[in-house]
C-alpha cells in the first residue's frame, strides 16, 4: 500500500475527525463484504480505508503520520516533502519555548535637494552622516539604494535599506530637456549686425560663442556633447538660443537712427 491516507478517504489533510469517521462510514457500507460479495477489489479497498481510517482517527497516530508516514505509507504530500524544521518541532513539542526568528529591517526613504549643476556635474551630499554619490545626469526624483542603510534587523536579520529621492532644484540660467540643456544667451544689438563673440554660460563654467553676422532672434546654436551625461557614457548637447539685446536711444540720436535704420532697410 503506497496511497496517502486522506485521500483513501477522500478528504483535505485538514478535515476534523468527524469529517473522518462519516468519510470511513460511507465507504465502509460501500465496500463491506455484504455488499460486494467476493469481488478482490473491493475487499482489497476495503481493508486500505479501513487502515487509513484506523491511523487517522487516532491522534497521536495521525500526527505521527503526518510528519513521518507509515512504513507502507509515505507522508501527505509524498516522501519529497520539505518539511519546515519549526513546524516540525511545534508539532512533536506542543508548548515549546522557540528561538527568535531573525526579522530583516525596515526599509526607509529620505528626500534630498541637489542644485542644477550638482545634477549636471555629479557630487556627494551628506546625509544624516551618510555619504551620498549622487551621479551625474542625474534626473529629478531618482531613488537610490543604499543596502543596509535603513532599519536595524532584530535578532540576527539583515537591516534594511534607504532610498534617497533626489530631487533637482530648478536654475534661473539653465533648463533640461530630457539629456539636453537649454540656455538663452544674450547678445548685443551689435554682435548681431555686425557679427562678434559673446560668453555663453554652462553648467559647468562658461564658453566664447561665435555669432554670425545678421543674426536673427530666436537663433539657436547647439553645441554637442555639453549636455547630461548619459548611462552609455556619452552626453546630450546644449542648446543656446538667441535673445538679442536692443539699446535704448537718446533723444539726441533718434533721427539718426531713424536715418540708418530706413537705408538699411531699403
Amino acid at each position: 500500500m503506497q496511497r496517502d491516507f486522506y485521500r483513501v478517504l477522500g478528504v483535505e489533510k485538514n478535515a476534523s475527525d468527524g469529517d473522518i469517521k462519516r468519510a470511513y462510514r460511507k465507504l465502509a457500507r460501500e465496500l463491506h463484504p455484504d455488499v460486494t460479495g467476493d469481488d478482490p477489489r473491493a475487499t482489497e479497498r476495503f481493508k486500505e480505508v479501513t487502515v487509513a481510517y484506523e491511523t487517522l482517527s487516532d491522534p497521536q497516530r495521525r500526527r505521527s503520520y503526518d510528519l513521518f508516514g507509515t512504513k507502507d505509507a509515505p507522508p501527505p504530500g509524498g516522501p519529497g516533502l520539505n518539511l519546515d524544521l519549526d513546524s516540525l518541532l511545534d508539532q512533536v513539542f506542543p508548548g515549546r519555548k522557540k528561538k527568535p526568528k531573525p526579522e530583516p529591517g525596515t526599509d526607509l526613504e529620505k528626500a534630498l535637494t541637489v542644485s542644477f549643476v550638482d545634477a549636471y556635474s555629479g557630487c556627494t551630499k551628506a546625509l544624516d552622516r551618510l555619504q551620498v554619490v549622487i551621479p551625474a545626469g542625474i534626473a529629478d526624483g531618482t531613488r537610490l539604494r543604499l543596502k543596509g542603510r535603513g532599519g536595524r534587523g532584530f535578532d540576527g536579520g539583515p537591516d534594511g535599506d534607504l532610498y534617497v529621492v533626489v530631487h533637482v532644484s530648478p536654475d534661473p540660467r539653465f533648463r533640461r530637456d530630457g539629456d539636453d540643456v537649454l540656455v538663452d544667451v544674450a547678445v548685443p544689438l551689435r554682435a548681431a549686425l555686425l557679427g562678434g563673440q559673446v560668453e555663453l554660460p554652462l553648467p559647468d563654467g562658461s564658453a566664447r560663442l561665435t555669432i554670425p553676422a545678421t543674426t536673427q532672434g530666436g537663433r539657436v546654436f547647439r553645441l554637442r556633447g555639453k549636455g547630461f551625461a548619459r548611462k552609455n557614457g556619452q552626453r546630450g548637447d546644449l542648446l543656446a538660443t538667441v535673445r538679442i539685446q536692443v539699446p535704448a536711444v537718446p533723444d539726441a540720436l533718434r533721427d539718426d537712427v531713424d536715418a540708418l535704420l530706413a537705408r538699411l532697410s531699403g
